[in-house]
């Protein structure tokens, strides 16, 4: 018999945080790394990795993702004042 993945629950999506990174022009993807997943995200053809490169598990990547969409409209939130 098959196993039942766990559901996984996600906390906090802001999608007006997400529609402005997305009009904006982020590119927000997950990376297959051994031992789980890193975040790696650009704009404007420059890249980096999402929390210098840490690692995160199947449940936890796209809760990272969802945080980093926040995290980004708060960046850009303070530097407007």
């Amino acid at each position: 018999m098959a196993k039942k993945k766990a559901r996984v629950f996600l906390k906090n999506c802001d999608n007006y945080a997400q529609s402005y990174c997305f009009n904006k022009g982020f590119i927000i993807v997950p990376k297959m790394v051994t031992g789980g997943y890193k975040i790696w995200y650009e704009i404007y053809g420059k890249g980096k990795f999402y929390d210098n490169g840490a690692i995160f598990s199947e449940s936890e990547v796209y809760q990272a993702i969802w945080d980093l969409y926040s995290k980004i409209l708060e960046y850009d939130e303070n530097r407007k004042c």
